[in-house]
């Protein structure tokens, strides 16, 4: 009888092989774990930028509504009050 056919070593075989496959499968699976939580990061970032953006636009609104406000202009006031409403519904949560 050969032995490099029997169903013992065809099983070491099988077995190395799927040893391989599954250290295969929890190396892509870090990787790709870490490219997730980076491109998590990376976002989170951004929505923090726009969110400052967003922050800001209004504080100018405010500001140049009591100029305008002040200098006795009071279309400008209305249409930057509802700038500053409008601002503060699309960036609320």
């Amino acid at each position: 009888m050969d032995h490099r056919f029997s169903p013992l070593a065809t099983f070491h075989v099988i077995m190395s092989v799927a040893g391989s496959w599954a250290g295969i499968y929890e190396a892509l699976k870090r990787y790709y774990a870490d490219e997730w939580r980076e491109a998590m990061r990376s976002l989170k970032d951004a929505e923090e930028d726009v969110r400052s953006i967003m922050q800001d636009r209004v504080i100018v609104c405010v500001v140049f509504s009591f100029f305008f406000f002040f200098c006795g202009r009071s279309f400008f006031v209305l249409f930057g009050l509802l700038t500053t409403l409008f601002l503060l519904s699309r960036s609320a949560p």
